[in-house]
């Protein structure tokens, strides 16, 4: 459009120039899909509004990692790259490898790079799915903001695994649904919870020892475990302190019992660590918790267990107990 601020009075006005003015109005209203209509004052707004909402919005074609934008219908695009220039699309094809170039409106093509300026992934651009450029001036390229692959340090976009793919655990960039997580427990017993009364009475006498087992035969493997088990003291003779020791390694064990005092007490036992349990505090029907965890695989007599010694003692120091154990697999 020629420049007619400069006119001063006096000055003429011609036809040719005049007329520049409203053809350049009536080009907005033309090319946002209106037809000139005689007294409808509202076109150049409606023309306004429309660039304003879908002006950034471009038809894809090209290929998958060469991808052409050109504007909407009638929509006049800009002239040139500048800064900010936003471009949205639907992409045709999902790009498959790391380079990605477009060329929107016959501007030339431009790589596209990830808005940290990395390469794209492969996938980075979704077939179906609306992409959003930003070009920058500086770097002379567009930055991708959205739709991105997601990946273990990248957020965007994913897709839900399949039960089988939850199940052998081997993608990095699905999402787990919460029927995929119960195939996969039940698939691998994950998250178990095994209750089980060990004995309804046992005798610790002298250098005896206590399994806390899960079960008379069979072995358990995988992990790590938490053992809840409540020992209580059926009956009692003689007379000193409990030595209480546990095993295996890898493990970590917590006592819990209620002292003559009234008052709860506790022990944190590190594994193959022993400790006096005074004799005040031991009387029948005196409960011992025991809090258990570690990451041990077990077998059918070697599993977890506390050894309650007593070799300073005379043989008639004898404990009877009752145990019931809870064992929970906290993850396989």
């Amino acid at each position: 459009m020629q420049n007619l601020s400069n006119k001063v009075n006096g000055d003429v006005l011609p036809p040719e120039e005049w007329n520049q003015v409203p053809q350049e109005i009536q080009n907005v209203i033309t090319s946002s899909g209106q037809s000139l209509s005689s007294g409808d004052l509202s076109q150049l707004v409606r023309a306004i509004a429309r660039y304003a909402a879908s002006g950034e919005f471009y038809e894809a074609s090209g290929t998958a990692n060469g991808i052409i934008l050109e504007p909407l219908a009638d929509m006049i695009a800009p002239m040139n790259y500048f800064d900010g220039m936003v471009c949205r699309f639907v992409a045709t094809a999902s790009s498959n490898n790391a380079t990605v170039t477009v060329n929107v409106n016959g501007l030339g093509s431009r790589n596209v790079v990830t808005e940290d300026g990395s390469s794209m992934a492969v996938n980075g651009i979704q077939a179906g799915r609306i992409s959003e450029l930003v070009f920058s001036l500086t770097d002379n390229n567009f930055k991708f903001l959205r739709y991105q692959a997601a990946s273990t340090t990248l957020s965007g976009v994913t897709r839900y695994a399949d039960n089988a793919e939850t199940i052998t655990g081997s993608s990095t960039t699905t999402a787990v649904t919460p029927a995929g997580l119960q195939a996969k427990l039940a698939a691998t017993g994950g998250y178990n919870t095994f209750i089980t009364v060990l004995t309804s009475e046992e005798e610790l006498q002298d250098v005896d020892t206590l399994y806390l087992n899960k079960s008379s035969g069979g072995g358990i493997t995988g992990g790590p475990w938490k053992i809840e088990a409540v020992l209580n003291i059926v009956t009692l003779s003689g007379s000193g302190d409990l030595v209480v020791r546990a095993q295996p390694s890898a493990c970590e064990y917590l006592m819990q019992w209620r002292g003559a005092d009234g008052n709860m007490k506790a022990h944190q036992l590190m594994s193959n660590a022993e400790f006096n349990i005074p004799e005040a505090d031991l009387k029948e029907d005196t409960s011992l918790t025991v809090l258990i965890t570690g990451a041990v695989s077990f077998g059918a007599s070697n599993g977890f267990y506390l050894r309650m010694n007593t070799p300073a003692l005379p043989d008639n120091y004898v404990l009877t107990l009752a145990t019931h154990a809870i064992y929970t697999q906290l993850y396989q």
